[in-house]
């Protein structure tokens, strides 16, 4: 081997040892002064700079948002890295169910009659395809609510006082100098010509009366409404119809949109910064990454 070949040889491996070292932020395990150093007729390489995993051009959505909140290193392995995690019943229920209710929303803005029947039938067919992905406790469990969850949609959108404009209303807003894309599920115009941002939820867990008012959701939401039609939103309202039908409403001020995008520009500001502690609770048992989790580990 030529000395030339030999010194690149030496240098590419001196300089990917000290990129491994840099990484885990501990000289890996070695005192600085047994870092191999070698003068072969060359300067010692340049130290590389960290790269970063955050894109400049980084697009985020409001379930970013709440993730980044419940667990920073969950928001890093799931929105950063992509690295893919078991599918959820729950989640794939709700996609089901948000197609229904669509479909049927859709129905009604045409002057037909909505059909809950069929929209259950429809959202049955559409899980049955992906059956094999779940236990069948778990199937079984999710496909006994689904007539109930239907019939809440269709009551309470029976006793809503409010003209439909349009469902599953894309948008892209700007916040904290980040921009966030999403999907309004319902835009509704109040007897008065104000406008209504609906959002339906299918899971057991509700948050607050008082929780709504800081959700990044409901806040982001509230902003690329404004934007797009001219004014803010009278009210945005979290309709859960799984189980007994519950509505969280948030009625929209000035004030307190800044105030709840300030929550939404700090977790920008913190995801830009590249904060990605992790944080355990309770709800690291059901998290898709505990199995290589450092904090999940420590704590088990």
């Amino acid at each position: 081997i030529r000395e030339s070949r030999m010194g690149a040889a030496m240098r590419g491996i001196t300089e990917l040892y000290m990129i491994l070292c840099e990484q885990k932020g501990d000289g890996g395990g070695l005192e600085p002064g047994l870092v191999p150093k070698f003068d072969l007729g060359g300067t010692r390489p340049p130290q590389t700079p960290k790269q970063r995993l955050v894109p400049n051009n980084m697009v985020l959505s409001a379930t970013g948002i709440h993730t980044y909140q419940k667990c920073p290193l969950k928001f890093k392995y799931g929105m950063i890295l992509r690295i893919p995690e078991r599918p959820s019943i729950h989640m794939k229920v709700g996609s089901a169910i948000h197609n229904a209710i669509e479909e049927m929303s859709r129905e009604g803005m045409e002057g037909r009659s909505p059909n809950p029947a069929k929209a259950t039938r429809d959202v049955r067919a559409e899980l049955a395809g992906m059956q094999v992905l779940f236990s069948d406790e778990e199937y079984q469990k999710s496909d006994s609510t689904l007539d109930k969850t239907i019939q809440n949609y269709t009551e309470w959108e029976r006793k809503s006082p409010n003209e439909l404009v349009d469902v599953e209303v894309p948008f892209e807003t700007l916040i904290g100098g980040v921009v966030f894309r999403g999907k309004m599920d319902r835009v509704e115009k109040n007897p008065d010509g104000s406008y209504e941002i609906i959002d339906f939820k299918t899971g057991s867990s509700r948050i607050s009366k008082k929780e709504i008012i800081i959700d990044p959701q409901a806040n982001i939401y509230a902003a690329a409404a404004k934007e797009k039609y001219g004014s803010l939103p009278f009210r945005v309202s979290l309709v859960y119809i799984q189980g007994k039908t519950t509505v969280r409403e948030y009625a929209v001020t000035s004030e307190s949109l800044d105030d709840g995008l300030e929550i939404v520009r700090d977790c920008t500001r913190r995801i830009q910064a590249e904060e990605f502690e992790a944080k355990t609770g309770y709800h690291c048992n059901w998290c898709p990454y505990k199995g290589f989790c450092p904090a999940y580990s420590s704590e088990s």
